[in-house]
Protein backbone atom coordinates (compact mmCIF):
# COMPACT_ATOMS: atom_id res chain seq x y z
CA UNK A 1 0.00 0.00 0.00
CA UNK A 2 1.25 3.31 -1.11
CA UNK A 3 2.48 5.74 1.76
CA UNK A 4 0.14 8.29 -0.22
CA UNK A 5 -3.12 6.07 -0.49
CA UNK A 6 -4.57 8.44 2.24
CA UNK A 7 -4.10 11.66 0.53
CA UNK A 8 -4.77 10.04 -2.67
CA UNK A 9 -8.06 8.76 -1.34
CA UNK A 10 -9.26 12.56 -0.01
CA UNK A 11 -8.00 14.16 -3.26
CA UNK A 12 -10.16 12.12 -5.26
CA UNK A 13 -13.36 12.05 -2.80
CA UNK A 14 -13.00 16.42 -3.16
CA UNK A 15 -12.58 16.59 -7.00
CA UNK A 16 -15.91 16.33 -8.77
CA UNK A 17 -15.25 13.32 -11.38
CA UNK A 18 -13.75 11.10 -8.56
CA UNK A 19 -10.92 8.36 -10.06
CA UNK A 20 -9.71 5.39 -10.41
CA UNK A 21 -6.75 3.93 -7.88
CA UNK A 22 -4.86 0.99 -9.06
CA UNK A 23 -2.75 -0.78 -6.78
CA UNK A 24 0.47 -3.18 -8.28
CA UNK A 25 1.11 -0.96 -10.97
CA UNK A 26 4.36 1.15 -10.29
CA UNK A 27 5.45 4.49 -12.42
CA UNK A 28 9.18 4.61 -13.23
CA UNK A 29 10.08 7.10 -15.65
CA UNK A 30 7.49 7.84 -17.61
CA UNK A 31 6.85 3.78 -18.06
CA UNK A 32 4.34 1.73 -15.89
CA UNK A 33 6.04 -1.81 -14.31
CA UNK A 34 3.79 -4.46 -13.65
CA UNK A 35 4.13 -5.45 -9.87
CA UNK A 36 1.19 -6.78 -8.39
CA UNK A 37 0.26 -6.88 -4.92
CA UNK A 38 1.48 -9.20 -2.34
CA UNK A 39 -2.19 -9.72 -0.61
CA UNK A 40 -5.24 -8.86 -2.72
CA UNK A 41 -7.55 -9.63 -0.14
CA UNK A 42 -5.76 -7.49 2.33
CA UNK A 43 -4.96 -4.55 -0.16
CA UNK A 44 -8.83 -4.32 -1.13
CA UNK A 45 -9.44 -4.48 3.23
CA UNK A 46 -7.08 -2.03 3.54
CA UNK A 47 -8.57 0.43 0.90
CA UNK A 48 -11.94 0.45 2.70
CA UNK A 49 -11.01 0.65 6.15
CA UNK A 50 -8.92 3.55 4.97
CA UNK A 51 -12.06 4.86 3.55
CA UNK A 52 -14.08 4.74 6.20
CA UNK A 53 -11.73 5.15 9.28
CA UNK A 54 -8.74 7.16 7.77
CA UNK A 55 -11.02 9.98 5.37
CA UNK A 56 -12.95 12.66 7.17
CA UNK A 57 -16.51 12.30 6.88
CA UNK A 58 -15.85 8.78 5.57
CA UNK A 59 -16.01 8.45 1.97
CA UNK A 60 -17.92 5.68 -0.04
CA UNK A 61 -15.96 3.40 -2.52
CA UNK A 62 -16.84 2.21 -5.51
CA UNK A 63 -16.13 -1.41 -7.31
CA UNK A 64 -13.14 -2.33 -6.00
CA UNK A 65 -11.22 -5.77 -7.86
CA UNK A 66 -8.83 -8.21 -8.23
CA UNK A 67 -7.69 -8.64 -11.70
CA UNK A 68 -5.30 -11.41 -12.91
CA UNK A 69 -2.57 -9.64 -15.84
CA UNK A 70 0.50 -11.53 -16.45
CA UNK A 71 0.66 -13.64 -13.45
CA UNK A 72 0.63 -10.64 -11.00
CA UNK A 73 -2.62 -9.62 -9.64
CA UNK A 74 -3.48 -6.10 -9.68
CA UNK A 75 -6.53 -3.87 -7.48
CA UNK A 76 -8.26 -1.50 -9.08
CA UNK A 77 -10.60 1.06 -7.17
CA UNK A 78 -13.10 3.15 -8.48
CA UNK A 79 -13.52 6.61 -6.46
CA UNK A 80 -17.25 7.92 -7.12
CA UNK A 81 -18.12 11.14 -7.17
CA UNK A 82 -19.10 12.01 -3.63
CA UNK A 83 -21.80 14.15 -2.42
CA UNK A 84 -20.64 18.12 -2.94
CA UNK A 85 -22.07 18.87 0.67
CA UNK A 86 -19.42 16.55 2.17
CA UNK A 87 -16.73 18.07 0.69
CA UNK A 88 -13.64 19.01 1.26
CA UNK A 89 -12.51 15.34 2.22
CA UNK A 90 -9.77 15.32 4.50
CA UNK A 91 -6.85 12.62 6.60
CA UNK A 92 -7.75 12.34 9.68
CA UNK A 93 -10.11 14.24 12.21
CA UNK A 94 -7.97 17.31 11.98
CA UNK A 95 -5.97 16.99 8.86
CA UNK A 96 -5.58 18.41 5.57
CA UNK A 97 -7.74 18.47 2.57
CA UNK A 98 -6.33 16.93 -0.74
CA UNK A 99 -7.34 17.81 -4.65
CA UNK A 100 -5.63 15.76 -7.39
CA UNK A 101 -4.13 17.39 -10.57
CA UNK A 102 -2.58 16.42 -13.11
CA UNK A 103 -0.61 12.74 -10.97
CA UNK A 104 -0.42 14.01 -8.07
CA UNK A 105 -2.35 15.14 -4.95
CA UNK A 106 -1.88 18.29 -3.33
CA UNK A 107 -2.84 20.40 -0.84
CA UNK A 108 -6.00 22.59 -0.86
CA UNK A 109 -5.26 26.06 0.39
CA UNK A 110 -8.08 27.87 2.75
CA UNK A 111 -10.15 29.56 -0.09
CA UNK A 112 -9.95 26.39 -2.53
CA UNK A 113 -11.53 24.82 1.09
CA UNK A 114 -14.20 27.15 1.55
CA UNK A 115 -14.86 27.66 -1.92
CA UNK A 116 -15.72 23.72 -1.54
CA UNK A 117 -18.08 24.53 1.41
CA UNK A 118 -19.62 26.97 0.12
CA UNK A 119 -20.40 24.84 -3.28
CA UNK A 120 -22.53 22.28 -1.25
CA UNK A 121 -26.06 21.55 -1.59
CA UNK A 122 -27.38 24.85 0.10
CA UNK A 123 -30.74 23.34 1.69
CA UNK A 124 -34.27 24.45 -0.23
CA UNK A 125 -36.77 24.17 2.53
CA UNK A 126 -39.03 26.02 0.63
CA UNK A 127 -39.10 23.92 -2.38
CA UNK A 128 -40.32 20.95 -0.06
CA UNK A 129 -43.85 20.04 -0.33
CA UNK A 130 -46.31 20.42 2.55
CA UNK A 131 -47.52 17.00 2.57
CA UNK A 132 -50.85 17.85 4.72
CA UNK A 133 -51.25 20.90 2.71
CA UNK A 134 -54.99 21.23 0.20
CA UNK A 135 -55.17 24.02 -2.15
CA UNK A 136 -58.79 24.30 -1.47
CA UNK A 137 -58.83 24.60 2.12
CA UNK A 138 -56.21 26.34 2.64
CA UNK A 139 -57.47 28.77 -0.19
CA UNK A 140 -60.21 29.29 1.84
CA UNK A 141 -59.08 30.23 5.28
CA UNK A 142 -56.92 33.20 3.23
CA UNK A 143 -61.08 34.40 2.65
Amino acid sequence: MPDTIDETLAAFASTSEGGMIILGVAENGGAFDLRGVWDAKAAVDALGSKARNKIRPPMQLGAVEAHQIEGETVITCVIPPQPSDFKPFKVGDRGRAYTRSADGDYRLSALESLHLVGAGKQPRYDRDPVLEADVVRDLELLE
